[in-house]
């Protein structure tokens, strides 16, 4: 299958998959979304990453790379959050002054997350 993404080379982390994911986030400040050989490791451990450009199209040291499980557990902590449910993740607030927006934006963009995690429930 050929590679039609332009992702970086000769970086730490070696992509396996990726997927063109300006095209799906609004946001447009990540390129791509890649799955493969971890920075750490990449001997014998795989990682997600998000690809990010600066303005001048350079790519970005804001670049995110996660194990899988720490995404997944990320993913887990997030939806616990969002359902005030506390029976896998246990959380401790930091900063009673930003719980309220934090609350908020969860609400306001409550539309894309559920259907995010309607997409996550079809594939379990």
């Amino acid at each position: 299958m050929p590679n039609s993404t332009k992702v970086p080379e000769g970086l730490n982390h070696k992509p396996v998959v990726t997927v063109d994911y300006e095209q799906l986030d609004e946001y447009k400040d990540v390129k791509y979304l890649s799955l493969g050989r971890a920075t750490w490791d990449n001997e014998h451990t795989f990682s997600a990453k998000c690809w990010r450009r600066t303005d001048n199209n350079r790519w970005s040291p804001q670049s995110e790379e996660i194990s899988f499980k720490r995404l997944l557990d990320l993913t887990i902590f997030l939806v616990s959050f969002m359902k005030s449910d506390r029976q896998f993740t246990s959380w401790d607030v930091q900063d009673e002054q930003s719980l309220g927006a934090l609350k908020k934006y969860i609400d306001d963009n409550s539309t894309v997350l559920n259907q995010k995690l309607t997409q996550l429930k079809q594939l379990l």
